[in-house]
């Protein structure tokens, strides 16, 4: 499956691999953590992102009201058994997946039987917190944020695919 995708991320459609793919993929999650950091914190409002069209996904549970670029990869997760909570396709420059941590540590699990979404995953900036809380309530749950930048939105669904 070819996407456009930025020309340092990592790709399983055929582009050719560096000769120390293991020092590339050590310089990929430095970039990768290093943006999704200031993506955070030059954020002026910590709960507040622009409002993203949203749409009714259907997940295992029933439709759910979700942002529209991010159906692909909700789908991807929630096929494989991956339940997710909360996301968001653009906050602040990433995007970011709340999991619940028991449903984090099986999706972490599960996908180590791929290789290049296990070393993605390994890039990402990971927050855990608890209580979970946003703008509106308290939730009494342990909960995984995943976060990277946008622009590796494609290259995140291409790895989903092909997992």
């Amino acid at each position: 499956m070819a996407c456009a995708m930025p020309a340092d991320a990592p790709s399983s459609a055929g582009v050719p691999r560096p000769e120390n793919e293991e020092a590339w993929w050590d310089e990929l999650e430095n970039r990768m953590r290093d943006e999704a950091c200031r993506n955070l914190l030059n954020r002026t409002v910590v709960y507040q992102s622009p409002q993203h069209k949203q749409v009714l996904a259907e997940s295992p549970w029933g439709p759910e009201e979700v942002d529209a670029g991010m159906v692909t990869i909700l789908k991807a997760l929630w096929a494989k058994g991956v339940p997710t909570f909360m996301s968001c396709e653009d906050n602040g420059g990433n995007v970011w997946i709340h999991f619940e941590l028991e449903a984090f540590q099986r999706f972490v699990q599960k996908a180590k039987k791929s290789p290049d979404l296990d070393k993605f995953l390994h890039c990402c900036l990971v927050e855990f917190k608890w209580p979970f809380r946003d703008d509106e309530e308290i939730y009494d749950v342990h909960a995984v944020a995943l976060r990277f930048p946008c622009r590796y939105k494609e290259a995140f669904e291409a790895f989903l695919a092909a997992w």
